[in-house]
């Protein structure tokens, strides 16, 4: 499973690399009352797509540190089944 993971990780390295040679474009983000210098277009998506990235990480961190800390629930209240008692067939009880 982990052999997956890089392979995974190694083609979408790979892909994002060709996509960064292929967009070189200058582009230049603009946001009311800012304005930004003009840079090739893959370093917006490429800083955007590492945000996203760091984002889902964190979340996913915060997740199981808090799965961790929390107890497993426990249902006080449901009774505990018990089992019925063995009738003892070979003396001829009926209790």
């Amino acid at each position: 499973m982990i052999v997956l993971r890089r392979f995974i990780a190694l083609i979408v390295l790979a892909l994002l690399f060709v996509f960064c040679v292929f967009n070189t474009q200058p582009v230049i983000l603009r946001f009311p009352g800012w304005e930004g210098p003009s840079l090739p277009l893959f370093l917006p998506l490429l800083t955007a797509f590492s945000a996203g990235v760091l984002l889902a990480l964190l979340g996913q961190s915060l997740r199981s540190v808090s799965r961790k800390i929390s107890p497993k629930k426990v249902d006080a209240l449901s009774p505990v089944k018990e089992k019925p008692p063995v009738k003892d067939q070979a003396h001829g009880d009926d209790n």
